[in-house]
C-alpha cells in the first residue's frame, strides 16, 4: 500500500532540494502563476459518468481561484454558493442521518473534503469541519468534511501574512485541490 500522504508531503517539501518543481504546468490540470508557493495539494477520484460528477465540476469551478486574504476566513459554502437547479446542480446520492438518499447537489462534499485533505497536508487547521454520518469511499477516515447549505460548513482562517489562493480542477474523474501562498 502506497502512503499517498507521505509521498505528497515528501514531494512538496523535499522536491526543490531534489531538483523537482511541484508547481503544476500547462496541461497538468491546474494552471497557476509561477510566483506562488505550494502549501498543500490533494487529489481524490470520482466516477466522471455519474450524476454527482456534474455537481463536483460546478462546485470545484466555483472555488477555483478563490483568494483568501490574511486573517480572513474561507467558507466552502460561501465559495460554492447555493445548490439549485438554476445554478446547474442535479440530484445525486447524499448521506442524510446515516442513510443513503438522493439530494440536489449530491457530490459537492467531495469538493470540501478534498480541500480539507489539502489543508491537512499543509498543516492548516479547520475552524469548522464536520465528518459525514457514513464513511466516504474517496478519502481515509477523518479526512472528509461534509457541508450543507445553511447549516454545516468547512472553514479555515488564512493565518499567513500573504494571500492564499485555492485552485481546483476536475479531470477525467480526478478532483484536485491545491493551496498556494502568493
Amino acid at each position: 500500500v502506497v502512503n499517498l500522504i507521505a509521498y505528497v508531503y515528501h514531494y512538496v517539501h523535499m522536491g526543490a532540494s531534489e531538483g523537482r518543481d511541484a508547481t503544476p504546468t500547462v496541461g497538468g490540470g491546474i494552471e497557476v502563476p509561477r510566483q506562488l508557493t505550494l502549501l498543500g495539494v490533494y487529489a481524490t477520484e470520482y466516477d466522471p459518468t455519474a450524476a454527482r460528477a456534474t455537481n463536483i465540476a460546478l462546485a470545484a469551478a466555483s472555488v477555483n481561484g478563490t483568494v483568501v486574504a490574511p486573517g480572513k476566513t474561507f467558507s466552502a459554502n460561501s465559495a460554492i454558493g447555493p445548490r439549485s437547479t438554476a445554478n446547474g446542480y442535479v440530484t445525486a446520492p447524499v448521506f442524510i442521518n446515516k442513510e443513503h438518499a438522493m439530494g440536489l447537489g449530491g457530490g459537492i462534499c467531495q469538493v470540501s473534503s478534498t480541500i480539507y485533505a489539502a489543508m491537512k497536508v499543509a498543516g492548516i487547521p479547520a475552524t469548522e469541519r464536520h465528518a459525514h454520518s457514513l464513511p466516504v469511499n474517496y478519502l481515509p477516515a477523518g479526512w472528509d468534511a461534509t457541508i450543507s447549505w445553511g447549516s454545516l460548513d468547512m472553514k479555515f482562517v488564512n493565518r499567513y501574512d500573504k494571500n492564499m489562493v485555492i485552485y481546483m480542477n476536475t479531470n477525467n474523474g480526478i478532483l484536485t485541490a491545491a493551496l498556494y501562498l502568493q
